[in-house]
């Protein structure tokens, strides 16, 4: 009310008075004042917001800034507070509190963010962490127009810090956080410092830490959104992925990926560079990490959107090659398949014949990992209805090799990749049940591997629909004789009666 608010106005104004009139050394006070004040920069009067960030700058400005690094600590728990506040009211429904007011007011940040950022220059390591995640909680509090004139301010020194050669990891982890935070809210104020951003990227994707390029990876794509040529960062990291191995390789596919993902129309790398890419990504789908191929499988999903329509062919040969000659080469491309299916499914149609008959011959490879590619692929086809019924008959009879296979992890990939499909295109297995449900029955009375049980008992639960539609037990019933109409009667009735809807586990992924 009214008087609160004249209170308050008061005391905020004795505050700014006393700090920038008396003689005596109020240092020892000085970071309760600062909190107290920022506490009502979230004040309902406008009037007391104004006021106190006056009396804000007026205490900042007589206390010692060396020693007030040690305030960080302290302040950063007002500010927690407030951003707990704020987000309160967001969800009270004032939609007119997004942020806190004082900092939105002109000369809102001019006080308190040369304090984080001295801090951050002089402070040690545990000071600089705080300090950058009270940067981080000033980003969040701020709006994108009270931040404009700022931002160069606190890149600056983040780019230098960064480049110190003792700086340790968790501080680095930081920083990029920190900056990826500004990038979330800086928007085109940030194409100023894009070349140096470029650099510290991709320094840090090259860091001895995996903590740091797992940091930077996904940052480094959404350089693209303010001005960062694509040719020169993919050809950068295309340096790095030819002199690091293991780990690190990952979190430089993992930035092409993020680039690939964010590549804006007007960005589209030139032939030799996508060639390039090309030729080092087929590369990494043979490392003997699994990691590695992995995530190298992931990037031909955006990447085969880049390629003109006559070039796909040529790709889809170099991917799907015989188990037998490289069964790494063969895994990578498997996953490789996964992905471009999942993202540019349309486009292969007219290759729908040559990608089911290596289907059925990579089934019959001896390599556990290829075999688990196949059945993940069929899930893809599947689900996205991308065949023919009668293709259709054609995987689920893969699928049902897989099923009988010797090795138990790829039963129970063939099994989860028959729970996840029933999920959503229940009805392409309608026509198969009587070859399905005794293989998968017999799977979920498995005694004496576990793994396979539970995946047999989970896999049955959505093959029958069992908390969806009764019908389909009865038609199965219908399909077969009476013994194995009554086998799973019984095991309805004893087992999965138990199961609760959601129980679930096991590959759950787009597929």
């Amino acid at each position: 009310d009214k008087d609160k608010a004249k209170h308050k106005l008061g005391a905020v104004t004795l505050i700014g008075a006393f700090a920038s009139q008396t003689k005596t050394d109020y240092f020892f006070k000085a970071c309760d004042l600062m909190s107290c004040l920022l506490e009502l920069f979230n004040d309902y009067s406008p009037h007391v917001q104004e006021k106190a960030l006056k009396s804000f700058e007026t205490v900042t400005d007589n206390i010692d800034k060396e020693k007030a690094v040690n305030f960080i600590p302290e302040i950063n728990i007002t500010l927690d507070v407030l951003t707990r506040e704020v987000r309160n009211r967001i969800t009270l429904g004032r939609t007119d509190v997004e942020y806190l007011p004082g900092f939105c007011l002109p000369g809102g940040l001019d006080s308190i963010l040369p304090l984080y950022l001295n801090s951050l220059r002089v402070g040690s390591s545990t000071i600089r962490e705080q300090s950058l995640e009270g940067i981080r909680y000033i980003l969040q509090l701020t709006s994108t127009d009270a931040l404009k004139n700022h931002l160069v301010k606190i890149i600056g020194p983040l780019i230098r810090i960064f480049t110190e050669k003792t700086l340790a990891t968790s501080v680095k982890c930081s920083i990029l956080k920190t900056t990826n935070a500004l990038m979330d809210k800086g928007g085109a104020g940030l194409k100023v410092a894009v070349t140096q951003l470029q650099t510290t990227y991709v320094k840090a994707i090259s860091d001895s830490a995996r903590e740091v390029r797992d940091e930077a990876a996904p940052g480094l794509g959404r350089l693209l959104n303010f001005g960062a040529r694509s040719d020169f960062i993919i050809k950068e990291l295309l340096r790095i992925l030819n002199t690091v191995t293991g780990p690190p390789s990952v979190a430089v596919l993992v930035a092409v990926l993020s680039l690939l993902d964010n590549l804006p129309p007007s960005q589209i790398p030139k032939s030799d560079t996508l060639s390039a890419l090309q030729k080092d990504l087929i590369g990494q789908l043979s490392n003997a990490d699994e990691s590695v191929r992995n995530t190298a499988g992931q990037c031909f999903g955006p990447f085969v959107k880049l390629l003109p329509a006559e070039d796909l062919g040529t790709l889809l040969n170099l991917l799907l090659v015989n188990p037998d000659s490289d069964w790494r080469l063969a895994h990578g491309g498997l996953l490789s398949l996964e992905a471009i299916l999942l993202k540019s499914n349309d486009s292969l149609k007219q290759y729908n014949d040559m990608i089911l008959s290596y289907l059925k011959n990579a089934s019959q490879s001896d390599k556990v990992p290829v075999k688990q590619g196949v059945a993940k692929v069929i899930a893809v086809i599947l689900k996205n209805s991308l065949v023919s019924e009668s293709q259709n008959g054609e995987l689920i009879g893969v699928l049902i090799r897989l099923l009988e296979d010797n090795d138990n992890a790829v039963k129970i990939t063939a099994l989860q990749v028959i729970k996840n499909t029933s999920k959503f295109v229940h009805h392409v297995f309608v026509p198969h049940l009587a070859q399905l449900v005794p293989i998968v029955l017999a799977h979920a009375k498995e005694r004496k591997i576990v793994q396979v049980k539970h995946a047999g008992e989970r896999s049955l639960l959505h093959l029958l629909q069992f908390y969806r539609d009764a019908n389909v037990a009865k038609m199965y019933a219908r399909l077969v004789d009476q013994a194995k109409a009554k086998d799973l009667s019984e095991f309805c009735k004893k087992v999965l009666s138990k199961f609760e809807p959601s129980d679930d586990e096991g590959y759950d992924g787009d597929s």
